[in-house]
């Protein structure tokens, strides 16, 4: 049986919420790569950052706090243009091709780490290789998304390395760009 990283208990609290209770510093910067919501409160009203019994852990849960607080007003206040790689300046806008997305990545890796470690995961997995990898940065902040794309030489290709990587754990899916 597997847990969502935001399940509470009968009184309400997180996983979260328990390991900083404890000052578990290693189970709480795992728990928010996981995205665990530094917000949630427990039957009493409390949060995370309520229950922080260690200096060191409640500085990591003001910092989340604040990246989604920023987050939030940004995406209320206005959305930026998506960027992307085009190969000439006038190139179209029509979809071209298909690549491959990863979701739920580590956002404690820099860009070009995160890159290489998905280069190494889809070598591993025996998956075509790519073309092309890129973890997907904030514009403003340049702190990855959690996100990236891999760009393959075909469609058949993509979807060869999709289903190679499905077994790797990762959220992985194919989509058109």
């Amino acid at each position: 049986m597997r847990a969502e990283v935001n399940d509470s208990d009968r009184k309400g609290d997180t996983a979260l919420m328990l390991a900083v209770s404890c000052g578990d510093r290693l189970a709480t910067m795992s728990l928010l790569e996981g995205r665990a919501r530094v917000d949630a409160r427990n039957v009493k009203g409390l949060q995370a950052i309520d229950m922080a019994s260690d200096a060191d852990v409640r500085s990591l849960l003001e910092e989340e706090a604040n990246r989604a607080a920023i987050s939030r007003q940004l995406g209320a206040s206005f959305s930026l243009p998506s960027i992307t790689k085009t190969s000439s300046p006038g190139a179209s806008a029509k979809k071209t091709g298909v690549r491959l997305r990863f979701d739920g990545l580590s956002l404690r890796h820099s860009q070009q780490s995160l890159e290489d470690l998905l280069h190494d995961i889809i070598e591993e997995h025996r998956a075509p290789p790519p073309r092309d990898v890129e973890a997907v940065v904030d514009p403003i902040s340049l702190r990855t998304c959690g996100r990236a794309y891999a760009v393959f030489v075909d469609e058949q290709s993509t979807k060869k390395a999709e289903k190679a990587l499905l077994q790797s754990g990762l959220l992985v899916s194919v989509e058109a760009y």
